[in-house]
C-alpha cells in the first residue's frame, strides 16, 4: 500500500537525469562488491563429498567404529552434554534489593 502511494513519487524524481545517473551508479557499485565469504565457499560441502565418493564409492558399505576420544572420555562428554540440558532449580539464589529511602540512611 505505502509502496503503490509512494511509486509515482519515486517516478518523478528519478525523471532528473541527474538523479538517474547516481541511482545507476549506485546500483552499479553494488554489483561489483566482492562476494562474502559465504558465497565464496559455496558448494564446497557438496563438491568434496562428490570427490570423496568417485574415489571410494564403496564408503559407505563399511561402518568401521569412529575414532577420536577414548572409551572414558567420551562418556564423560555426553554426561555434560546432556546435563546442560536439565533444568536449574531456582533456590538459593536470589537477591533481594531493598530501593526503600530508609534503607540507605536517607529518611531521618
Amino acid at each position: 500500500m505505502v509502496l503503490i502511494a509512494t511509486l509515482p513519487r519515486l517516478l518523478s524524481a528519478l525523471a532528473r537525469p541527474e538523479r538517474l545517473l547516481l541511482c545507476c551508479l549506485c546500483l552499479s557499485m553494488v554489483a561489483c562488491a566482492k562476494p562474502s565469504a559465504l558465497e565464496r565457499d559455496f558448494g564446497q560441502a557438496w563438491a568434496y563429498n562428490q570427490a570423496i565418493q568417485i574415489v571410494n564409492p564403496a564408503a559407505g558399505l563399511s561402518t568401521p567404529p569412529a575414532t577420536g576420544l577414548p572409551p572414558q572420555a567420551g562418556a564423560k562428554v555426553m554426561q555434560a552434554y546432556d546435563k546442560s540440558f536439565e533444568k536449574k532449580e531456582a533456590g538459593g539464589g536470589s537477591t533481594t534489593i531493598n530501593l526503600s529511602p530508609m534503607a540507605a540512611g536517607g529518611g531521618k
